[in-house]
């Protein structure tokens, strides 16, 4: 009995590793066909380096931290958010 758990654990390992490799694989492929897909997933999980939101919350920080009124603050970071500010 214990031959066949060991025998079983052995196939999931396998067929995890397959579906891994598999998965590397596949993402390696798009990555080089598709540059621009590649290019926005990183983006999007390493965060955007100077995106709007990173520098609406700079404005608002920077506001803060200077003593600005809230409400002025506020708008102008929503501003830059939403693409209304300079």
């Amino acid at each position: 009995m214990k031959e066949r758990e060991k025998g079983n654990g052995f196939a999931t390992f396998l067929s995890l590793a397959y579906v891994a490799g598999a998965l590397a694989l596949l993402l390696w492929v798009c990555s080089h066909c598709y540059p621009q897909v590649s290019q926005r997933a990183k983006e999007v999980i390493g965060g955007f380096q100077q995106g709007q939101v990173q520098q609406a919350f700079s404005i608002f920080s920077d506001g803060l931290e200077s003593g600005q009124p809230v409400r002025e603050t506020i708008s102008r970071s929503v501003a830059v958010l939403f693409g209304e500010g300079d």
